[in-house]
């Protein structure tokens, strides 16, 4: 795999062309032998450095499959999305300005930011309004940035044992911000359900399973959660 990747601990990597540079290289990764799969992300940051994250999955070793991508053209109501987007806006706004303190003591996530937390509190009110819209989308929205919005979204719910199904369907869907969010929200949960032993267990298969992924943030936030 070194040799495969050409470079070595200490090479320079320029952030604008690391993913040009390496695309390359997962064709002769998975050309050697005994790789069945492989995969190639540059991540930031580790102690102000920029480190790169190579996905193998070796002949013979377990896989992390995807569902497939549904078919049905559903989507949440505007002011859902459009408050998602301005929250996103937000949050990365705040980020840079080092306000980017948070609350998990309700189970999801609370901004210190005001304009975040804004949206927020929007959040809680729009999952128990539109929780089943939510659940519907997160389960069969063809367009990916829905059901990213939902996975999200239906976090807020104040019924946190009623949404973790949801949310573990979500660990398996096609696309990688919809798993991570999903895996986020979970581990708010878990976190929120520590002090409350009538919480009930959540299910680690899907998580133990994601170890097998050759993607940084599946195998990142499983091992987080």
């Amino acid at each position: 795999v070194s040799q495969a990747l050409g470079i070595a601990v200490g090479d320079t990597l320029e952030w604008s062309s690391a993913w040009k540079r390496f695309q390359p290289v997962l064709e002769l990764l998975e050309e050697t032998p005994g790789i069945a799969e492989a995969r190639v992300q540059p991540i930031c940051c580790w102690e102000g450095k920029i480190s790169l994250f190579v996905g193998v999955r070796e002949e013979g070793a377990g896989s992390f499959a995807y569902r497939p991508v549904p078919d049905s053209a559903i989507a949440l109501p505007q002011e859902i999305s459009q408050a998602y987007r301005g929250y996103e806006a937000a949050t990365g706004e705040a980020i840079l300005k080092g306000d980017s303190g948070v609350d998990h003591s309700q189970g999801h996530m609370l901004s210190a930011n005001p304009e975040a937390r804004a949206f927020e509190e929007r959040f809680v009110v729009f999952a128990e309004k539109h929780q089943e819209e939510l659940r519907q989308v997160l389960r069969h929205a063809t367009d990916a940035e829905q059901r990213q919005i939902a996975t999200w979204v239906i976090a807020y719910a104040d019924d946190k044992r009623a949404i973790v199904d949801d949310l573990l369907y979500a660990t398996r869907d096609p696309d990688t911000t919809v798993r991570n969010n999903a895996m986020r929200a979970l581990a708010l949960i878990v976190e929120y359900a520590q002090d409350r032993p009538d919480f009930g267990q959540i299910s680690p298969a899907p998580l133990i399973d994601m170890l097998n992924s050759t993607i940084w943030t599946d195998r990142n936030k499983a091992t987080m959660l």
